[in-house]
């Protein structure tokens, strides 16, 4: 018995230190003389986790449990292995049985609301933080997780409430302090968020996240100067920082300095010369503003450099995908794959070289790889449908049923506007003055036009408010007449309750479009015509400018099919599933023709 001990004492030791292996042959040889050591075999499942070995892992936790059924760190360790893996009712049975346990379950309730969050299910990790305050288990790090559901969910007044009861828990908690700020910035209120952030600096903080929020914060308030000076602090402060690096880069773009655009990244990869990461971002950016040959030069030159790392040998194709150099772009793919077989972007990319090739069964059958891995993931939906359309499978207009779930009606009219004219010209003001930049975003469907920043909704102003409240109304009529399916994969999410996760505005000037894209994060979306150029006409058998739903971006000449179109009216408000393939047609105009998109989730209280 004391040469078990001092065997597990060995194990323990091995495994804060990271000598999994050691860990592990200490584990088995406890395991061999004592098969009923739960604790070897609870040691033996953390290291086993740590070397990947997932599903060994999960065995030697179980039996860790049979052996003794009552241990809290256990189940709580069990049910992280089972979150990580995208199993979140059999991981939520095992945090429910640990924080059910006497004794202080403050980390179970922690990490179970955690995971909850990271799985967008904020309604469900706000009421595990509850239970967990109820049964005394309140702690600065659990109010903080609170604070960020609530700011998931736009109930920053909430969130504010979080922060503060954590800071006074612990008044200078920096962490704290700043998630405080960024609840105004989200709130859109960027002076009370410089204010808040102010008070880091003076207290003596300076921290490349602190330089890159205040940053942003100068961008939301216009001031280009400012931003930029900010911006680069981050990066002198962590020359690798990738989101300060991208911010920077994307703020040239858009406000046409493009003489300085990824000028940044040249002392980053300087002193960072073997990071991946940076690599990969810098070559994003050449991807999405299209300067493709640069591009592939860089891409190859990778992946000689890098061994042939996934992301760049993925991105290579994609681009040799898009200047049609198709030869090499299966191999490439598959090669990714074999190195990353559960990512769906991998899979999905494969599935769209062979829809290309009329390989169609082979696309389904790495679509449903995909789907298992992020069953969410609105973009296989689209993809699905565009292989049972094409080959005859009646389950392509059960999904899509244009008529049905493609809704356009006009907004109604708040009290105090004579008419939808009035309104639209008010609102239409308010969002001209929102219009910021100069060149279209990098990374959005956009083509000739601009888009604001931040969530839409959010702005305080009266007029915005109010086209709010008569939006919600109409979401909450479409909603509430959809019919019952719970095989379908857009009805059987409907809970009849929902919330706007995403809100912005888009301003299309002449020969401006969208391209065909679908929304892979979304559920329902919405587009909300604010102005429509008078060129934009019903009668127009070109339908310039209207909006058409079933049309890839796959460029399938012949076998591309639009399911519906509707000619843009002001006023008109237009829902579809996320999952459709939608895009508009080029117009000329000499006018704007301004939008308000939405992305829309349902309300989900409890676990399916």
């Amino acid at each position: 018995m004391a040469d078990v001990t001092r065997q597990l004492q060995a194990a323990i030791s091995a495994l804060q230190k990271q000598d999994l292996k050691i860990a592990i042959a200490l584990c088995e040889q406890i395991i061999s003389i004592a098969p009923d050591n739960a604790d070897a075999f609870h040691i033996n499942a953390l290291a086993l986790k740590n070397i990947g070995q997932l599903a060994d892992a999960e065995k030697c936790f179980i039996r860790s449990l049979q052996l003794l059924p009552n241990q809290p760190a256990v189940l709580s360790n069990l049910a992280n292995l089972l979150m990580n893996q995208g199993r979140v009712p059999e991981a939520s049975s095992y945090f429910e049985k640990s924080t059910s346990l006497p004794g202080n379950n403050t980390e179970a309730w922690y990490n179970w609301a955690v995971w909850l969050n990271k799985y967008q299910s904020f309604d469900m990790a706000l009421d595990i933080i509850n239970r967990a305050i109820t049964a005394g288990a309140k702690s600065p790090k659990l109010l903080i997780v609170q604070g960020s559901a609530y700011q998931n969910i736009e109930e920053f007044e909430q969130a504010l409430s979080s922060f503060e009861q954590a800071l006074a828990m612990q008044p200078n908690d920096h962490n704290i302090l700043h998630h405080k700020a960024s609840t105004y910035r989200m709130m859109l209120n960027p002076q009370k968020a410089l204010q808040e952030f102010q008070k880091l600096l003076n207290m003596g903080h300076s921290y490349p996240e602190l330089f890159f929020n205040i940053g942003c914060v100068y961008y939301d308030l216009h001031d280009m100067d400012m931003a930029i000076r900010n911006l680069k602090q981050a990066i002198e402060l962590r020359p690798d920082y990738v989101a300060a690096l991208e911010a920077l880069s994307k703020l040239y773009w858009e406000n046409d300095h493009t003489d300085e655009f990824l000028k940044v990244y040249d002392t980053s990869l300087s002193a960072y010369p073997d990071s991946i990461v940076l690599h990969y971002s810098y070559i994003a950016l050449l991807m999405m503003a299209e300067q493709n040959q640069k591009a592939i030069q860089a891409l190859e030159h990778a992946v000689e450099r890098f061994n042939g790392e996934h992301r760049f040998l993925h991105a290579l194709a994609v681009l040799k995908e898009k200047n049609g150099e198709t030869n090499e772009v299966m191999s490439l793919l598959q090669q990714a794959v074999q190195q990353q077989p559960t990512n769906s972007r991998y899979q999905i990319d494969v599935a769209n070289s062979y829809i290309e090739q009329e390989s169609y069964s082979l696309a389904l059958q790495h679509l449903n790889i995909a789907q298992k891995a992020a069953p969410l993931n609105q973009e296989i939906l689209a993809y699905q449908g565009v292989c049972w359309r094409l080959t005859g499978d009646p389950k392509e207009e059960w999904l899509n049923n244009y008529q049905q779930l493609v809704s356009a009606e006009y907004l109604d009219v708040p009290p105090g506007y004579s008419d939808l004219t009035q309104f639209m010209a008010e609102l239409r003001s308010a969002l001209n003055s929102m219009h910021k930049t100069v060149n279209q975003p990098l990374d959005q469907s956009v083509k000739g036009g601009t888009q604001t920043v931040g969530r839409l909704l959010n702005d305080p102003r009266q007029v915005i408010q109010e086209f709010r409240r008569v939006l919600f109304e109409r979401i909450q009529r479409y909603i509430e007449q959809l019919p019952d399916d719970p095989s379908h994969p857009f009805l059987s999410r409907n809970s009849r309750e929902f919330r706007v996760t995403g809100s912005w505005s888009v301003r299309l000037k002449e020969g401006g479009f969208h391209t065909n894209h679908v929304h892979p994060l979304g559920w329902l979306s919405c587009c909300n015509y604010i102005t429509v150029p008078k060129q934009i006409s019903a009668a127009d058998p070109n339908q310039a400018g209207w909006i058409k739903f079933g049309e890839t971006s796959l460029g399938l000449g012949i076998r591309e099919k639009i399911g519906k179109s509707i000619c843009p009216q002001e006023g008109l408000s237009v829902l579809f599933p996320s999952f459709m393939w939608h895009g508009t047609n080029l117009f000329s105009s000499d006018q704007y023709r301004m939008t308000i998109p939405c992305d829309i989730s349902p309300i989900l209280r409890s676990l399916k």
